[in-house]
């Protein structure tokens, strides 16, 4: 949705996106990725008999169920869970990148046809953003790439009869899926030169001759602001340069 803003509404995004605004996303993802993740299976929605998983854990003899760690699937929660935890956002993000990438044809198309002028100062902020998108979208491709088969996995197995899966392969799309979280902080500054310099400035600039060297990038809207301010006051210097040779004419007749 972010990068959606940024792409369709440039001038308008610093304004809707606030730092108060991002800070409360955040912890609402937080907060709703715990619910799901702990309530359904601290309430044994999860199992099969919705009992309590391994709530006997440590009460029986060794070689008794109770002293194993085993899985338990139950078929609702396991569509519900794949449904609202992968394929929803999945077709979500899916929806809003075509958006963008259309967002963004529509606006090469409409750069070609404005004044070189305003191609200087817009350019280059749509090209920073479309660089983002891209390394969003490499993000989105991967993390399909690595957590789609385990949620395929998860869902067949959920919806047939037999409750305890295959330990091999479960392990093995399972950590295909963790091995997701390797990737991003490999993938974000392999396709943009922002997230590169934002870790080197974290991992190696951190003196004060690297703190000199730091800048405040302005958005676009300022800068088109600045520059409007910049026209208007070339002209009343232009009129005021009139004025005074008509002033200087009068008084030499």
């Amino acid at each position: 949705v972010n990068r959606y803003l940024a792409i369709s509404s440039p001038l308008s995004h610093s304004r809707r996106v606030t730092r108060q605004r991002v800070t409360l996303a955040i912890i609402s993802i937080w907060v709703l990725s715990s619910a799901v993740a702990f309530v359904p299976i601290n309430l044994g929605w999860n199992t099969a008999d919705y009992n309590i998983q391994h709530s006997d854990w440590g009460m029986g003899d060794e070689d008794k169920e109770g002293r194993y760690c085993h899985f338990e699937w139950n078929n609702n929660y396991v569509l519900i869970y794949a449904f609202v935890s992968f394929y929803l956002p999945l077709l979500l993000m899916c929806g809003m990148y075509l958006c963008i990438f259309k967002v963004a044809r529509e606006q090469v198309r409409r750069i070609r046809a404005t004044t070189p002028a305003f191609v200087r100062s817009a350019t280059a902020t749509i090209a920073r953003e479309h660089k983002a998108t891209v390394t969003l979208a490499a993000v989105l491709g991967a993390f399909v790439i690595c957590w789609f088969p385990y949620f395929t996995f998860f869902t067949c197995k959920g919806i047939k009869e037999k409750a305890n899966p295959p330990n091999i392969f479960h392990s093995i799309v399972l950590w295909l899926g963790y091995f997701n979280s390797t990737l991003n902080p490999i993938l974000y500054p392999a396709f943009n030169r922002d997230f590169r310099q934002a870790y080197g400035e974290l991992l190696h600039c951190r003196g004060p001759q690297c703190r000199k060297l730091q800048f405040t990038r302005v958005p676009l809207d300022k800068r088109l602001a600045f520059v409007n301010e910049f026209r208007v006051s070339q002209q009343s210097q232009k009129h005021i340069d009139t004025a005074k040779i008509e002033t200087e004419d009068n008084n030499l007749t």
